[in-house]
């Protein structure tokens, strides 16, 4: 919600992760922190679609050169890397590492292991204009930029989230007249995958399968398209990424994220960030920090030791800042780290911390002038940070809260051709878990059989028939809550295998029941390939109940496998299931982990299926063979009287290679 967003990263915790000097700018200079390049094995990403960066390694050519302009971008030499000036000593920028640079231009992902873009001067030069916009602004005006549009009554046509405490309040109000002395105010809008509660916008892969494809270039451009459509709807702050770590396996926002590592996650929100930014919108690194499970997740306390909090869970937000992020998001929970306690929401209306509260605050003296024209300063810093104040800026052109107001909403088209890195990502994201007989790649079947609902459209009523995909009928592409957008079109498996199919004369037989073991069964018998779809949804509010698949997923697949000895399953989920029921079955010949790939889910994994694209995906996260072999499990209990202790018990283990192991590296 708008309030996260004021809250400010602690830069003297994060920069404590790799042990240097602190930055004075909470959302400023990077260029104090030391960049500790961490190499991975070679990798590269086979398909027909050439070549591109993967993480630990670049590749001679990348996606960006081929696809867009943005590797030629580079920072300008005429602009000087410079610090701003800290109380504590820091360490001087190493000549060629710290680029000076605007977000507007950031490095190519080739770089991205051996540079850190300095972007001191820019913020430098955003505070020094927000100081001066500020400086004619009475007290009122002052704490209203601090405060969202539903603490001063007035409607709002941005959405950040809508929860028991709070509701929508994605706008923070103009200061009039914007023409001269005032200013214009923002649109807070989400989600980490696309535009949300708009149409007419992509609904692009979730960040768990943007990290499944640990490909730099994929992920920045990801991240440049969402950036430039929210820009085009006329928002200013983009409430993503969302780079919580997968800590517990049934957590119910790990589809929002990049999975269980803090590499992986860190380097994905890095490439999204710099991507986001480039785009002209304000990105927003959440939930600072622990923010790991939905259960009472605005009544418990995360409790992390030093070490873990550090090298772990604080490692994608100190990415976030070399990354340049204009703006964090605080966590919904308590926070306990060495004493520290902070609070994430703190609701809206009488017992709100802002508006006139905020104004009463500083009347009396509980809250300094200075402090609050602190706060005011770095609201617009973000704004001139990415050159919001530029003319050209759109103007919101949309009603998230009321999509059916024909004087509110102009129907916008931003999607351009977006569509094709959908279906890039969809099918590099791919994890290929088993192929035995040469089941992959289909050649030309005979014919094929589909089985299960996740094969097909929605049978009721289309792909947004649950507002923001809070639950699943048909093909699963995104999970649900304030992460999601809206779907202008889904392409499932069903429409993507028939266009195929026609191409090759391929007969087609499928069956959309799930519960229809026997039929899917009797159907399956001699068809050249049985093809088994089943998924696992979750959202925002709660954590999944547990690691199976949905609709009797589990039954279906082996009731298939019982009657065809080539038995393919394709597993679109948020997250980890337990395959053990199935995964060493005779007859299931191939394993795709498809996750959750957005709108060109059906296209993605036609071009897996039949060789398009060699699957190149690997696995963000662990799949056990139990529940109880992870190391960590929700937390229940709690009640709104009764703080919820989540015990971060498992702590941090240390890697520890003997000299035998080192010497294969």
């Amino acid at each position: 919600m708008f309030h996260h967003f004021l809250s400010f990263v602690l830069l003297s915790l994060l920069s404590a992760a790799n042990a240097v000097g602190s930055s004075s700018s909470a959302l400023g200079s990077s260029a104090s922190i030391l960049a500790l390049s961490v190499s991975s094995p070679s990798a590269t990403t086979s398909g027909s679609q050439g070549a591109s960066t993967v993480l630990g390694h670049s590749a001679s050519q990348t996606l960006l050169q081929s696809r867009t302009a943005i590797s030629s971008l580079v920072p300008s030499s005429a602009i000087q890397s410079s610090a701003l000036a800290s109380a504590a000593p820091s360490q001087g920028p190493v000549p060629g590492l710290f680029p000076a640079t605007d977000p507007k231009h950031p490095p190519s992902t080739r770089d991205s292991t051996i540079i850190v873009p300095d972007f001191a001067p820019a913020w430098s030069a955003a505070h020094s204009k927000a100081k001066a916009k500020i400086a004619g602004f009475s007290l009122d005006e002052l704490a209203s930029v601090a405060t969202g549009v539903q603490s001063t009554g007035r409607p709002g046509r941005c959405v950040a989230i809508t929860i028991s405490l709070t509701t929508a309040q994605g706008n923070i109000p103009p200061v009039e007249p914007v023409s001269s002395r005032g200013w214009p105010g923002l649109c807070l809008e989400d989600s980490p995958l696309g535009v949300r509660l708009a149409d007419f916008v992509t609904a692009f892969p979730t960040g768990i399968n943007a990290a499944a494809t640990f490909n730099r270039s994929l992920i920045r451009l990801r991240g440049l398209y969402m950036g430039l459509e929210h820009v085009g709807k006329g928002v200013n702050v983009a409430l993503g990424p969302m780079m919580n770590l997968a800590r517990v396996a049934e957590g119910g926002r790990n589809f929002e994220g990049f999975g269980e590592d803090p590499f992986l996650a860190g380097e994905a929100a890095y490439e999204t960030i710099l991507g986001m930014q480039q785009g002209g919108v304000q990105a927003c690194a959440k939930h600072f920090i622990d923010n790991d499970q939905e259960h009472a997740r605005t009544t418990s306390s995360s409790n992390v030791d030093d070490r873990t909090q550090h090298e772990i869970y604080a490692q994608p937000f100190l990415r976030s800042v070399m990354a340049g992020t204009a703006s964090v998001m605080c966590s919904y929970m308590n926070l306990v780290f060495k004493g520290m306690t902070m609070p994430g929401n703190v609701g809206a209306g009488p017992g709100s911390f802002f508006g006139a509260n905020l104004t009463a605050a500083v009347q009396s003296k509980l809250v300094s002038e200075d402090r609050l024209k602190d706060m005011a300063t770095r609201v617009l810093a973000g704004w001139y940070f990415l050159h919001q104040d530029a003319s050209s800026f759109p103007a919101v052109n949309f009603n998230a809260n009321n999509p059916g107001d024909i004087t509110t909403n102009e129907h916008i088209d931003v999607q351009d051709d977006h569509f094709k890195i959908v279906r890039e990502i969809g099918a590099a994201s791919t994890v290929l878990l088993k192929n035995e007989n040469g089941a992959l790649p289909l050649k030309r079947p005979r014919s094929i059989f589909m089985a299960g609902s996740d094969a097909g459209p929605a049978r009721e009523a289309g792909p947004n028939a649950f507002r923001d995909q809070s639950g699943n009928d048909g093909i699963l592409a995104m999970g649900g809550g304030s992460g999601t957008a809206n779907f202008t079109y889904l392409i499932s498996p069903y429409e993507a295998l028939q266009a195929r199919a026609r191409k090759d004369r391929t007969s087609v037989s499928w069956i959309f029941d799930d519960f229809n073991v026997a039929r899917a069964g009797n159907m399956a018998i001699g068809t050249s390939a049985a093809i088994v779809f089943v998924n696992s949804d979750s959202s925002e509010g709660s954590d999944r109940a547990n690691l199976t698949a949905w609709h009797g997923g589990d039954n279906l697949i082996l009731a298939v496998a019982a009657q065809n000895n080539n038995t393919i399953v394709v597993v679109h989920s948020v997250g980890q299931l337990i395959i053990e029921p199935w995964i060493d079955h005779p007859n299931v010949t191939a394993v795709l982990w498809a996750g959750a790939p957005g709108e060109e889910a059906g296209n993605s994994i036609t071009d897996v299926l039949y060789g398009d694209w060699n699957p190149s995906g690997r696995l963000p996260y662990t799949i056990a063979k139990h529940i109880e072999d992870y190391s960590a499990q929700v937390t229940l209990g709690g009640t709104p009287g009764n703080i919820l202790q989540i015990p971060y018990t498992e702590g941090f283990v240390p890697l520890v290679l003997s000299a035998s192991c080192l010497e294969q590296f």
